[in-house]
């Protein structure tokens, strides 16, 4: 997590993503990026580790996988998956500051439940949402994000 505030970002819409590196070979590697959720799955062997070790701005080479992906996953014609897979990329997250963050038109709070936008965009609105609350039990400081949750049966 990073947290950078608005008053440095100044006024202009950005466009925001983020990556995960791994130094355990001793040179920082990308091992990971994203900003929607879910994205990755949708690909398989050398096209998800060229996504996952790419950056956004080559995301529109990945709109056919992704169509595919759509047309089995939610039923959409080849038309429709391509216009759908259009919007989820490139993978960045809109985001304004000084306006409230609200997923998915400006960034994404902690308390945004991401996969229950994204659950009906890729099914077609096969499946409504993910059934989750957000948390409520946030902190007013960093990490933010409370205690893990216990699963029921976990000692």
């Amino acid at each position: 997590m990073l947290e950078v505030p608005n008053s440095k970002l100044g006024s202009a819409n950005l466009r925001l993503w983020g990556r995960t590196v791994d130094g355990a070979s001793g040179s920082w590697v990308q091992a990971d990026r994203g900003s929607h959720a879910s994205q990755e799955p949708f690909l398989a062997g050398d096209e998800k580790l060229a996504y996952i070790t790419g950056e956004p701005e080559n995301d529109a080479r990945f709109i056919p996988v992704f169509a595919h992906s759509l047309q089995h996953v939610g039923g959409f014609t080849p038309e429709e998956a391509t216009r759908v897979a259009a919007t989820l990329l490139p993978d960045v997250l809109p985001y304004q500051p000084g306006r409230e963050a609200s997923y998915p038109t400006n960034g994404r709070a902690l308390t945004d439940d991401v996969e229950a936008y994204f659950l009906p965009t890729v099914t077609n609105g096969k499946v409504k949402g993910d059934g989750l609350k957000p948390h409520a039990d946030l902190l007013a400081e960093f990490p933010y994000v409370g205690p893990p949750h216990s699963v029921s049966g976990d000692t």
